[in-house]
Parts: C-alpha cells; structure tokens; sequence
C-alpha cells in the first residue's frame, strides 16, 4: 500500500507536465497535421478562406482551413503555456529537495 502512495505524486507531475505541454503545443500540432493532410490529397491552404479540396469523395476544406488557421490561438497558449512549465517545474524541483531534505533529517534521527 506504502509504495502505491509514493507512486501518485509521481503521476500528478506527469499528467501536470503533459496537461500544460497540450495547452501549450497543440495549435502547433493541429497547424502540422493540416498540411500533412493538404499535402496528402494536394490541397492548398489559406488563411483567407478554405480552398477546395476533396479526400475520399468528400470535401474536407473546412476542417483544413480550421486546423490551419489554429495557429493564431497559438499566439495566446504558447506565451502562457510556456512559462507555465517552467514555473511547475520550479515547483517540482522545489518539493522534491524540501522532501529529501526531511527524510534525511529523519534518517539521521533514527
């Protein structure tokens, strides 16, 4: 059970460092994935409107033109996002040593 309670704020860190990597990267990733896809299907892209581009039979312009121009919410959620990893990671660097601090003052009692 002892090793089960170690093991979460191990997961917490994680899942804070991965949370904030999403905020922060995933316009990113969405602009990338919408060229690939153009790419694929020889599509153009626009910011001034979507283009015409047909996948499969079906006319897939509107969730390109979206993902493309997803890159200006970049604009907001990297400059917030980025600070905030370096910040939690502050804070993790911080806990950590108060926490290795206290159980070596504990061991040296025992």
């Amino acid at each position: 059970m002892l090793a089960i309670a170690r093991l979460r704020p191990k997961y917490f860190w994680i899942a804070a460092y991965l949370l904030l990597a999403c905020w922060s990267f995933w316009p990113v990733a969405n602009v990338l994935i919408a060229n690939i896809v153009a790419r694929l299907f020889d599509c153009r892209l626009s910011e001034g409107g979507p283009l015409p581009c047909h996948a499969f039979g079906h006319d897939i312009s509107h969730p390109l033109y979206v993902l493309a121009t997803s890159f200006w919410l970049a604009l907001t959620t990297v400059p917030t996002g980025v600070p905030l990893i370096l910040l939690l990671g502050i804070v993790h660097i911080c806990i950590t040593l108060v926490r290795r601090h206290r159980s070596r003052g504990r061991k040296e009692r025992d």
